[in-house]
């Protein structure tokens, strides 16, 4: 992984965080209206806020791995296996609400799980694209 690699994953993130932070501003500042109109926009606001917190773990968790590490090689190794380990997640999760009974407690667990790794999943698709 060379310098170059290393600084667009740097930009990616901070590109990812801008819209995080501006995406998390609109959630706001519509607040009072969807918290007082249909429950399917609360629920639509639910979704994003999981997908929200995902990416946002996901930046944060990258970066701090990014300014921990001096090896460049270790780092890709370690963003290689995260991103494999995560995929395995997403995909069990997947299979799992799948077969979930929508009435059960567990079910939105599981939604709320779905979501966020369908945020972190975001990350690791930008991040790889480079």
């Amino acid at each position: 992984m060379s310098e170059d690699r290393l600084n667009q994953i740097q930009l990616t993130l901070y590109d990812e965080m801008d819209e995080i932070k501006a995406q998390l501003s609109e959630l706001n500042e519509s607040k009072s209206w969807i918290v007082n109109g249909p429950a399917i926009d609360l629920l639509r606001r639910t979704k994003q806020i999981a997908v929200l917190q995902g990416r946002r773990l996901t930046v944060d968790n990258v970066q701090n791995h990014l300014q921990s590490t001096t090896d460049i090689t270790a780092f890709q190794t370690w963003l290689e296996e995260t991103t494999r380990d995560h995929q395995t997640q997403f995909d069990q999760l997947t299979q799992e609400l799948k077969q979930a009974d929508p009435i059960s407690d567990h079910y939105l667990q599981l939604l709320s799980d779905y979501y966020q790794a369908y945020g972190r999943q975001h990350i690791f698709n930008q991040l790889n694209t480079h």
